[in-house]
């Protein structure tokens, strides 16, 4: 090899290697900002559940989920370009609806033995997203730490997301330097 061609190659995989340590970097900078967050949404908990504690029903737990809820985020996964890239979009909740609906009014036809008349087609009403945590009281009487936990919680999503982009960025970087050594 000429000494060009020599110094490009180098320059190239020392251009790589920096970007290896800045995602390293955001990588830790970024999984410290996870830590704190869920350390807050934890402390948040623990305060709603001590200031709770002299109620009926006790501390926040099992018994206040509602297991019919569904969630309202999904992870997506983009594999263009040979990277796999997470991102995190709402679930569009009217077409589970929509089709549950569907599914049962052919079951009460089926078990009633009607025949199927047309239905005249109905507005869809935009259904409100749920805020799940209403299944811890009413409107009003979920305690603030209760909300500030959920906050605290909410806020490490995209943060979830980013980490996993940033590992998977890392590893076909590690991949790639690894071939040019061989």
């Amino acid at each position: 090899m000429s000494k060009s061609t020599m110094a490009a190659s180098t320059n190239a995989t020392d251009g790589q290697y920096l970007r290896l340590i800045e995602l390293l970097a955001d990588y830790d900078s970024t999984l410290e900002q996870l830590q704190k967050g869920f350390q807050d949404g934890h402390i948040h908990l623990s305060r709603s559940n001590y200031y709770n504690k002299d109620s009926l029903r006790g501390n926040y737990g099992k018994d206040y989920w509602d297991k019919t809820y569904a969630g309202q985020l999904m992870a997506t996964v983009d594999d263009s370009n040979s990277k796999s890239v997470i991102d995190i979009v709402k679930r569009k909740v009217q077409e589970n609806e929509e089709t549950k609906k569907e599914e049962d009014s052919t079951l009460v036809q089926r078990k009633k033995g009607a025949k199927s008349e047309e239905q005249k087609p109905k507005d869809p009403k935009l259904k409100q997203d749920y805020d799940p945590i209403l299944m811890f009281g009413g409107v009003l009487s979920v305690p603030s730490s209760l909300r500030q936990s959920q906050t605290s919680f909410r806020g490490c999503i995209p943060l979830m997301v980013q980490l996993v982009n940033y590992r998977n960025e890392i590893l076909t970087l590690v991949k790639t330097l690894s071939e040019q050594k061989e």
